[in-house]
């Protein structure tokens, strides 16, 4: 897939997470990173968000996914703005981040 689509970014993601699987971290953490890269600029789509997110799950830093998903909710337009908020919350939950869940929880309270 790659080979003919070089620039698809879901793609790449899915790569990393085999490359994490295959307990090849090194050759992962560039993909990562210029995944994140493209993430804070504003170029994501929901397959990429989960692929990524499993990729830190498999990694073990869940607190990547906290960044991760606070970098989405900056970007994320009004009508997306309850789920990012959602899985945001879920990501605090995984990291036990209680103060931020309760922040979290008061914001999706106002959105809804």
């Amino acid at each position: 897939m790659l080979k003919k689509h070089p620039t698809t970014s879901g793609a790449k993601a899915l790569k990393a997470l085999a490359l994490i699987r295959l307990e090849r971290m090194p050759e992962a953490t560039p993909l990562i990173s210029l995944l994140e890269e493209e993430i804070k600029r504003g170029e994501f789509d929901e397959n990429l968000i989960q692929a990524m997110c499993h990729c830190y799950k498999e990694s073990y830093e869940p607190e990547r996914i906290v960044a991760l998903y606070e970098t989405m909710v900056k970007k994320a337009p009004a009508d997306e703005m309850e789920q990012c908020l959602t899985q945001l919350f879920m990501a605090y939950v995984r990291t036990r981040n209680y103060k931020q869940q309760h922040r979290i929880g008061i914001q999706l309270y106002k959105v809804c």
